[in-house]
């Protein structure tokens, strides 16, 4: 099936041509891209809830600081859509002050940017992918999200156990440098120092 981007922007003629290089970004990616003025029928508002609702994706444009595109983003985060904010303003609003933006300037070079970051980010999200919200953070979980996470804790402690049981038969080891050379008593040590920075990094 066709993985959908649905775009969040204002509707104005100077991001006419940033649109149209979404557009081409996502048909390289293999994704159907949309905009809410595209295949109106009915209640506009209506179809932009179904518009973010069945996408994979949201790109949000923040640019101009439209009431009507924060409002949309408000429901992107709420319903938990993978959405990816991008704007040429300097100053981001408090509420989303804290997310990752990605900044472009309306140039060549811009632009270019601006692909780069978004070909990164989108592969990333449709590999399966997440990205954390200040909604879905404080929102609470539904039963297949917990037990998602219960299954994750389980992992991460099966990975301690194993790396510690790792770092015991090093330390053994180590104790017994003495009698190995000291090529191999530093390669010892020098494993001893990698597990260790794991086990931190994986307990925490």
């Amino acid at each position: 099936m066709v993985k959908k981007c649905f775009v969040i922007m204002p509707f104005r003629d100077e991001l006419k041509g940033l649109y149209n290089r979404l557009k081409d970004i996502c048909a390289r990616l293999g994704t159907e891209c949309r905009r809410a003025d595209e295949n109106a029928i009915g209640s506009i508002t209506k179809g932009i809830f179904e518009k973010i609702y069945f996408a994979d994706i949201v790109i949000a444009d923040l640019t101009f600081s439209n009431p009507n595109v924060f409002y949309e983003l408000a429901v992107s985060h709420c319903i938990g859509r993978k959405t990816v904010l991008i704007t040429q303003e300097e100053k981001i609003p408090f509420d989303i002050g804290q997310e990752y933006v990605i900044k472009y300037s309306n140039t060549i070079d811009g632009v270019n940017f601006l692909e780069k970051e978004l070909m990164r980010f989108l592969k990333h999200l449709l590999d399966g992918g997440t990205i954390d919200n200040p909604a879905q953070m404080f929102l609470p979980k539904s039963k297949e999200e917990e037990k998602f996470d219960r299954l994750s804790d389980m992992s991460k402690e099966i990975l301690i156990a194993l790396v510690e049981s790792r770092r015991m038969e090093v330390e053994i080891l180590e104790t017994t440098t003495g009698l190995l050379s000291p090529h191999a008593a530093k390669n010892v040590k020098s494993d001893l120092e990698k597990l260790n920075k794991l086990i931190d990094k994986i307990k925490y």
